[in-house]
């Protein structure tokens, strides 16, 4: 064969190789994952996805990136789901997600847990499976288990002479390190506040678990705003606000010594607070019981994914052990996996937070927050209202009574 012959052929081989590349690629079924969450975790997210695509020859996974260009992602993943356009795969936290599921949106995943050999949903912290199950059907496998934990300035507590607190302490030891933390000058104008309280109904919660309340009752027929328990607490609150310096200031500007915030936080306090030294608490108990807001994201499947079975191996993929740990290292979840949140807790931990065990205890009193339809617009009602009686401008029974009709509708 002469060498013109010679590179025809290798040119045909050339082009063939081609063709047949293209082919393989054509044959990949698209995955398109909706991605929620900081440009941090999107870099995290799209490491895995890297990982993961580079694994198998079988699917590619593309991010949608729902929270880009300043959209608020839930309107963005509304007009998707109008279109028939919705991602195969959907990041959300529970309560953001109830109302998808309600509307038919999203695929139970029991049928695919109960015929994989591969995964255990056991290996989850239950309180992290409950929180995403609805009517006693699975909906989202968790990445992340995250106890609402009491962030405290440690600086303050030694300054005071006062020893770290029990993790079972109560209302009354947390409040007295508030008051004996504050600092007023001879002008009784306030330099350093106890305890930085926020009414977000996320971080207000564990505070009404104290004394047995909450925004509904058990079985989420009623409002329990008006109850006994509810009007102690929020006249509780409403005296330690107005005892001066006891309830102000800023936890992340160094200004208070108490805050109760997410393990999510955590990078933002590490290079917030460089020069000051702190730790985390579990919650404080008190006459009603102990109890803690759970955070948790999950994955979910939607019904309009035309390749629901692909869509799940990219959900167990992403809720994986090697996935999960790549999430950890950044210091911001609390793995869903137990073994893995143990070995996470249970490590040496040169950066703050030292006292990781305060985790364990958090997800042993965590709960989910109660699961209804309208649960942010409900939040828009109570969270300024609750503000309100707090900083004693109105009169805690009266005013959950004056609100109530406005919640009306608003319950399933």
């Amino acid at each position: 064969m002469g060498w013109a012959a010679r590179g025809l052929v290798a040119v045909l081989a050339a082009n063939c190789l081609v063709v047949i590349l293209a082919l393989a690629a054509s044959a990949q079924q698209q995955v398109v994952f909706g991605f929620k969450g900081s440009f941090a975790e999107l870099e995290i997210a799209q490491e895995i996805v890297k990982r993961f695509n580079a694994a198998q020859d079988e699917i590619e996974v593309v991010i949608l990136n729902m929270a880009g260009a300043g959209v608020d992602w839930t309107e963005r993943l509304t007009t998707l789901f109008a279109a028939g356009t919705a991602p195969d795969v959907i990041r959300m936290e529970y309560q953001r997600s109830y109302p998808f599921i309600k509307e038919d949106l999203l695929l139970p995943l029991d049928a695919f847990i109960a015929r994989d050999p591969s995964f255990d949903i056991d290996d989850f912290f239950p309180v992290a499976i409950e929180a995403h199950t609805v009517d006693g059907h699975v909906y989202g496998i968790p990445q992340e288990a995250q106890p609402f934990t009491v962030f405290v300035n440690t600086r303050r507590l030694n300054e005071a002479g006062l020893a770290f607190p029990p993790h079972d302490w109560d209302m009354d030891q947390f409040v007295d390190i508030a008051r004996r933390t504050r600092v007023v000058n001879h002008e009784n104008q306030v330099v350093h506040y106890g305890w930085q309280l926020e009414t977000i109904l996320t971080r207000f919660a564990p505070f009404l678990y104290a004394f047995g309340a909450d925004f509904v009752n058990a079985d989420r027929t009623a409002f329990a705003i008006t109850s006994p328990q509810m009007i102690e607490a929020l006249e509780y609150l409403q005296r330690l606000y107005l005892d001066t310096g006891v309830i102000g200031g800023s936890f992340q500007a160094g200004q208070s010594t108490l805050y109760l915030g997410g393990p999510w936080m955590v990078p933002g306090f590490r290079d917030q607070l460089a020069d000051v030294s702190w730790d985390i608490m579990p919650v404080p108990g008190g006459p009603g019981g102990r109890g803690t807001t759970l955070g948790s994201d999950a994955y979910h499947i939607s019904k309009q994914s035309k390749v629901p079975d692909l869509a799940w191996k990219f959900v167990k993929y992403i809720t994986s052990e090697e996935s999960l740990s790549l999430m950890a290292e950044g210091g911001s979840i609390i793995p869903a996996r137990r073994d893995l949140a143990h070995r996470f807790i249970t490590r040496a931990s040169e950066l703050p937070p030292h006292n990781l065990e305060a985790y364990l205890v958090g997800l042993e009193i965590a709960r989910p927050t109660p699961m209804i339809r309208n649960f942010f617009d409900v939040a828009r009602i109570l969270e300024p209202a609750w503000l309100g009686v707090v900083q004693g401008r109105y009169d805690a029974a009266r005013r959950m009574e004056e609100i109530l009709p406005q919640l009306v509708g608003l319950l399933e």
